[in-house]
């Protein structure tokens, strides 16, 4: 128990942002009481690189939603993986990127669970996606499968795993190919949504049909990222329309926010002004059969093609 608290706490350092990343500011949502609601626009967005970034860097379901599972206790299972079989092998670019975070979030449930015997397969087709998108040399392919052969720490493998990550990501946002960053968390968040509704399916807990409906917020967000890129990359379109269906099915769920009074605390000798806010997420078990539904087909639409 102590040693996955440990890991549990390294992952969580890794993921620090994405917690933070998923309380959006009061004017941000339309749940929030109050509010205007604030629809995703339907046109194409232009959204500077650097703003991109710091967005995309608060997505990080490699890490977290692994850990979560693991940490709930709900039982490991191949079955929740891609068949090696099944592994397609894209055509394009952003098809490539999109598979990339798919693959990164398998290999991080395979780490966070101590079964790595897929993890071979994962490592070839990750070479061959990596190298469509000219990205090959950033990842430490031979750590990798060395920390895997071993059966290292999990939290070793889940390291390795997220310093390749992140050298890729610097180097396509220094590239201005930012709009692959984009892909990958897309394949990230859909393989972590997956593995999400298997794991209730498979255990019902609150706290994940809790963390389910939470993906609403981060779907709206990616939307609008998707969006913003398609007017120069047109290959966005049928990954869009595919989370755009799958957003009908979240609008039904409701998060409902609480707003405390501000706190005044000290940070590093300044008085800094923190906004103490709660959510709720209302959801129940046909929602979650319902995206459960969605899920499981957008993922095996995007591995067939």
């Amino acid at each position: 128990m102590l040693k996955k608290a440990l890991v549990i706490m390294l992952l969580g350092a890794l993921a620090v942002s994405c917690r933070q990343g998923r309380e959006p500011a009061a004017n941000n949502d339309a749940d929030m009481p109050g509010a205007p609601v604030v629809a995703a626009p339907h046109h194409d967005l232009t959204i500077p690189d650097d703003m991109l970034g710091e967005i995309i860097y608060s997505f990080s379901p490699i890490v977290e939603i692994p850990a979560l599972i693991s940490d709930l206790g709900v039982p490991w299972s191949g079955t929740f993986l891609l068949p090696a079989e099944k592994m397609p092998q894209p055509a394009t670019d952003i098809g490539n990127a999109v598979l990339m975070g798919i693959l990164g979030t398998g290999m991080g449930y395979q780490a966070m669970g101590g079964e790595t015997d897929a993890l071979p397969g994962y490592i070839t087709a990750m070479k061959g996606a990596a190298a469509g998108i000219e990205a090959d040399h950033l990842f430490d392919f031979d750590n990798i499968e060395q920390l895997a052969i071993s059966r290292a720490d999990p939290g070793m493998l889940s390291f390795s795993f997220m310093q390749s990550y992140n050298r890729t990501d610097e180097h396509l946002r220094q590239s201005r190919r930012t709009h692959l960053s984009t892909a990958m968390v897309a394949g990230m968040w859909i393989e972590g949504l997956y593995l999400l509704t298997r794991a209730a399916a498979e255990q019902p807990e609150e706290e994940l049909y809790e963390r389910i409906g939470e993906q609403k917020i981060i779907l709206n967000e990616l939307i609008i990222l998707l969006r913003s890129h398609q007017a120069m990359h047109p290959g966005f379109a049928p990954l869009t329309a595919m989370l755009e269906g799958i957003k009908e099915e979240f609008d039904k769920v409701e998060i409902v926010y609480e707003v405390d009074e501000p706190q005044a605390v000290e940070r590093d000798g300044m008085l800094v002004v923190v906004q103490n806010q709660r959510s709720y997420v209302n959801i129940d078990r046909q929602q979650v059969t319902s995206i459960t539904a969605s899920a499981e087909n957008i993922r095996n639409n995007i591995i067939t093609q």
